[in-house]
């Protein structure tokens, strides 16, 4: 999104808020790394926000655009006000957020189709339900066929521990043909969530060399995490190994 134009400092086209609407949610992950509570904006200061951050880019020549997450953005009493003032204003907007239902779907589109809705899976059925509650997993996989139905852009996140590292490659031929993206980010060991292990090295290059070559064939998979961005690197010819990814 930002790019260096030295010396002449960064030069972007837009600039995007990442808006935490609530930390209400309805699950309860095992790999959630923050539950603390904390207090929402009254719709007052949440109206007078959209209102600044308009004048903010509008100083800067800057495109303005919105992720709304949370917790669960949905559960955010004013979601539909402030998702309705962004169509309104023509602000792209993207959600990151927990399924919904064929008709929360079917509203949104009616207000204006968002850039993206993304969600998450944690592998396979057996192994998410266990990390994020029973059903969770069929309840993604209906609101992606649901989303697709109505033209809405879907993704996918993973949180990748040494558990689910050899679920990635399936679960992407899952998605294959339902969602845009399947991107994965290795786990924070912060909150709940320390008491989970991370891929060790030795297993994690590897997985990485297998996911760029699933690539190729399947257009689902994408990059998000850092050192998958070095292993492109690696696979395009730099000279270090598999090895030196620790």
């Amino acid at each position: 999104m930002i790019r260096d134009a030295w010396p002449f400092g960064r030069k972007t086209g837009s600039f995007t808020l990442q808006w935490h609407l609530t930390h209400a949610c309805p699950y309860h992950c095992r790999h959630c790394y923050d539950r603390s509570p904390r207090e929402e904006l009254g719709m007052p200061d949440a109206r007078n926000l959209l209102l600044d951050f308009r004048a903010f880019c509008r100083a800067r020549r800057v495109d303005p655009r919105v992720s709304l997450s949370g917790g669960d953005p949905f559960l955010y009493p004013g979601f539909w006000e402030i998702y309705r003032a962004l169509a309104e204003a023509r602000i792209p907007v993207s959600i990151l957020g927990n399924p919904v239902a064929a008709d929360q779907v079917r509203r949104l589109v009616d207000m204006g189709r968002p850039v993206y809705y993304q969600v998450s899976l944690e592998g396979l059925r057996e192994h998410n339900d266990a990390m994020r509650g029973g059903g969770h997993f069929d309840r993604v996989m209906t609101f992606l066929g649901d989303a697709r139905r109505r033209g809405v852009a879907t993704r996918v996140m993973l949180t990748l521990t040494r558990a689910n590292l050899d679920q990635v490659l399936p679960l992407g031929e899952q998605l294959r043909g339902l969602t845009g993206r399947f991107t994965f980010n290795r786990l924070s060991r912060v909150g709940e969530a320390r008491t989970l292990e991370l891929p060790t090295t030795a297993d994690y290059a590897p997985f990485l060399h297998q996911y760029t070559l699933a690539r190729r064939t399947n257009p689902v998979f994408g990059f998000k995490e850092p050192l998958a961005g070095r292993r492109g690197h690696h696979d395009r010819g730099g000279r270090h190994g598999p090895g030196d990814l620790g």
